[in-house]
């Protein structure tokens, strides 16, 4: 049977059969599947998405050539992160290691963070700094935030939350400030200047209120600032709510997304449309809008009959993503406004984390069996 492992670690998170996932149905649909295109075609359409940002690509044609490897020793790829302009790769695996592989030349990988003898340590998630591209961050489920300096090649530790699995972290566009989430429920704010908390949002079994809306009631798996509004980020987990933060506000939560039960770094936005990729059996990619936190859009994938259950997604252009997880056990590149899927890439295990540079148009795929896979977005 298949399983939602919440991308776990070994001896780490508990295990949910797909059962437990149940599908977030839409309960206005259109008579015909005619009216239904057409209706999110105009729902998209009245979104407002920037053609301008730095984020994204122009425009997305297809994936082009790429590469793979397979680290058979580390216990498994559970992050990655294009980096320094997409000459490199950052790689958080199964042992508790950094591993950075060169791109643009055949030397061979360096180990940043190197694994300790006897401890179960999984990194779960890398982002890069947004200005200085030498500057990398990871967590680890010991609860351990690390700054990684390539020019230095090594890792430092900054902060540490105890009793905390980080499943995932992410810095807003300045560089200023890192939201980090996971399995005790409370969403950290840090100045990344000296990592100082600037705020905890406890989660609701913490929180000093009755309100649901305080924070989340079971594991985080992804937390994401809004690339455009500096004070707005959103997180989800286990509790099958995308909850919208306003860092500005004592209470942060300002608004809730019901429905997509995530398990990885499945959450991204664009303007005012936010994209889940949920571990759901169908109906797992879908569009809402911020305005009005409803769904606008349920985009189909191509499963081969094994369910979507999707890990990861993120968007690469104005109207292309990249989604990857258990179900189709790959990465697909999908343009979500004409719901056409451009190219698909097989793995041989879970699909555990998606990483795309708009600059290098690079992008990094992982899997829990080990593999990598690098490679091109052609405009």
């Amino acid at each position: 049977m298949e399983t939602a492992i919440g991308l776990a670690p070994p001896g780490g998170y508990h295990v949910t059969s797909k059962s437990d996932s149940e599908p977030t149905m839409n309960r206005h649909r259109p008579r015909t599947r005619l009216d239904m295109a057409l209706q999110a075609a105009r729902a998209i359409d009245g979104i407002d998405i920037p053609t301008d940002t730095s984020r994204l690509m122009r425009s997305f044609s297809d994936i082009g050539a790429y590469t793979e490897a397979t680290y058979e020793k580390a216990e498994g790829l559970y992050s990655t992160c294009v980096v320094a302009e997409g000459s490199c790769v950052l790689l958080g695996t199964g042992n508790g290691s950094i591993v950075r592989r060169t791109l643009v030349s055949h030397a061979p990988d360096e180990v940043l963070l190197a694994p300790r003898p006897g401890v179960i340590n999984v990194v779960m998630s890398i982002k890069r700094h947004p200005t200085d591209r030498d500057l990398v961050y990871a967590a680890d489920i010991e609860g351990r935030i690390h700054s990684c300096h390539l020019a230095q090649r090594q890792c430092n530790v900054i902060a540490q939350e105890d009793g905390n699995v980080t499943a995932s972290i992410d810095v807003d566009a300045a560089g200023a400030r890192m939201i980090t989430g996971g399995s005790d429920t409370h969403v950290r704010l840090y100045d990344t200047t000296n990592f100082n908390t600037i705020r905890q949002y406890q989660g609701y079994a913490f929180a000093m209120s009755n309100n649901r809306k305080t924070g989340h009631t079971s594991r985080i798996f992804a937390v994401r600032f809004h690339p455009d509004r500096p004070n707005i980020c959103f997180s989800g987990g286990w509790d099958d709510n995308i909850k919208v933060w306003d860092l500005g506000t004592k209470h942060g939560v300002v608004q809730l997304l019901s429905g997509p039960h995530i398990c990885g770094e499945g959450i991204d936005a664009m303007g005012d449309l936010i994209l889940s990729a949920a571990w759901t059996e169908t109906n797992s990619l879908q569009m809402w809008d911020l305005r009005t936190s409803r769904v606008v859009d349920t985009i189909p994938i191509s499963d081969q009959g094994n369910g979507e259950f999707l890990y990861c997604g993120q968007f690469c252009s104005p109207d292309t993503v990249l989604v990857g997880g258990s179900g189709t056990n790959g990465i697909q590149a999908i343009n979500f406004r004409a719901k056409q899927l451009i190219r698909e890439v097989g793995f041989d295990k879970t699909v555990s984390s998606i990483s795309f540079c708009p600059t290098s148009s690079r992008f990094a795929a992982v899997s829990v069996g080990g593999r990598l896979v690098v490679g091109s977005c052609r405009p």
